[in-house]
């Protein structure tokens, strides 16, 4: 994606690149990423443990993060939380992005079902609850999905 080459290449991000960039190599809601706290990061491991709301209750998704990526966004993960609203953050990435922040959510779902070409694993990084919209998605891109069923 050419917006995620422009972020990786610009010498200095600010925070709403580090949420654009987390949000694209996570798949993680807004809500998700500004609701990050400091015991949230494992500095050591380049992993962020993120709560994830859901109607059946509340859990938590740890997901390492590449060495690439993390060397752009450690900074303003030594700094949580990020203290901004949703709507702040959708306004600036409507201005800045030209997409409002759940289409990065999206991206990574396409990225993800292009690279694994496994349902059921971009299911659970994604967290969601069927496989309805990721084979929507799988449908749109023409990609021949194996499920948990093949």
């Amino acid at each position: 994606m050419k917006l995620y080459r422009m972020l990786m290449e610009k010498s200095d991000i600010d925070k709403y690149d580090a949420i654009a960039l987390i949000a694209m190599a996570t798949g993680r809601r807004v809500s998700e990423i500004l609701g990050l706290e400091p015991g949230d990061v494992d500095f050591a491991n380049r992993r962020i443990t993120f709560k994830i709301l859901k109607k059946r209750g509340t859990y938590r998704l740890a997901i390492e993060i590449s060495e690439k990526v993390w060397g752009k966004i450690e900074p303003f993960l030594r700094n949580l939380p990020f203290n901004l609203s949703r709507i702040t953050v959708y306004k600036v990435f409507m201005k800045r992005y030209g997409y409002n922040p759940h289409a990065f959510r999206h991206f990574f779902a396409l990225y993800c079902l292009e690279t694994y070409r496994d349902i059921e694993r971009c299911r659970r990084f994604l967290a969601h609850s069927n496989y309805n919209l990721l084979a929507r998605y799988a449908d749109a891109v023409g990609i021949d999905l194996k499920t948990p069923l093949d």
